[in-house]
């Protein structure tokens, strides 16, 4: 976390919790689909003090599924700030949504999102002049199949 907080490297751990999820979530944590995964990551990430995370924070009339706002009060330093949008796609077998036309689709539709998410004042303010990163993560059931920065 604090690789990710002071110097941007989030991946490491972004795989790091998809694998925690892939080998301790069963097929019935999953009914919710977005949801379980979305209070799974809400969990993980909000252990660490060095973030206030929130789910379904509402942002400019629309709600980011989380959102990691750097505790700027007790961690001054702290260099990054992430809103994370969460896409799910159900897995259906051998035969599957995974093109990567429909990847992209989603890719895109979480961009928008993200992007107008990011314009909220109130928010801008609260991460103050630590750096925003907008990650997409879409699952396939419990695996992780894309994570990326939005442009």
């Amino acid at each position: 976390m604090k690789e990710m907080a002071f110097n941007g490297k989030w991946k490491p751990l972004i795989d790091y919790l998809a694998e925690q999820m892939e080998t301790s979530m069963g097929i019935r944590d999953l009914i919710v689909g977005e949801k379980a995964i979305q209070a799974f990551l809400n969990v993980y990430l909000g252990l660490s003090a060095l973030y206030l995370v929130y789910s379904e924070k509402e942002l400019k009339k629309g709600y980011a599924d989380l959102v990691l706002e750097p505790f700027l009060a007790q961690y001054p330093q702290l260099k990054y700030s992430y809103l994370i949008e969460i896409k799910y796609i159900k897995p259906r077998g051998k035969k599957n949504e995974l093109t990567p036309g429909k990847i992209k689709e989603i890719k895109e539709e979480a961009g928008s999102q993200l992007d107008k998410y990011s314009r909220d004042e109130k928010f801008q303010k609260a991460i103050g002049s630590a750096k925003l990163v907008k990650l997409v993560l879409v699952f396939c059931g419990h695996r992780l199949v894309y994570k990326g920065e939005a442009v």
